[in-house]
């Protein structure tokens, strides 16, 4: 009799052992996708080395007379750990000019494109060149510093004078 019938402990054995093998699969599916998933989602962005901060800035010499260029003084520090490359200055868009240290006038501190621009926690006076016509007296503006690893640091200035500490 009990020769030719089947137990209904076998049939459970079964169910639960199919159950097992699922639940492990769905355990390890679970894993992967999301493992796989944030190997293959956006990667973070690496940080600057460079990070240009504004300590000061003084445009009451460009705003003085509209019918010649002026110079817009910026004292800037590297506030990054790497040695910061300055490449391009651009205020609403318009680039414009660094002086050089040998200009008797407006002798900037900082360099363009050499590799001694801007030392980490080091401060720099930069004196850009303002075109005529640009730059009108209580107007706000954008100063955009821009360095060679393509950082951008943007700054929103006014025409006139900020006080602080000045290097």
């Amino acid at each position: 009799m009990v020769r030719g019938r089947r137990a209904i402990s076998e049939i459970v054995a079964a169910l639960i052992l199919v159950s097992i093998v699922m639940a492990g699969a769905t355990i390890l599916w679970v894993y992967s996708s999301g493992l796989l998933g944030s190997l293959q989602g956006a990667q973070p962005q690496q940080p600057y080395a460079n990070t240009i901060a504004l300590e000061y800035y003084d445009w009451s010499a460009a705003t003085a007379n509209y019918n010649k260029d002026h110079a817009l003084k910026v004292v800037l520090r590297n506030v990054g750990s790497g040695r910061g490359i300055l490449a391009d200055f651009f205020i609403n868009g318009t680039q414009v000019a660094l002086t050089s240290a040998s200009n008797a006038t407006y002798p900037s501190t900082c360099a363009q494109f050499t590799t001694s621009s801007l030392n980490p926690q080091v401060p720099c006076t930069a004196y850009l060149i303002i075109p005529a016509n640009l730059v009108k007296p209580g107007y706000g503006y954008t100063l955009k510093v821009i360095t060679r690893d393509g950082s951008v640091q943007t700054f929103s200035i006014i025409a006139g004078r900020i006080s602080g500490t000045s290097s």
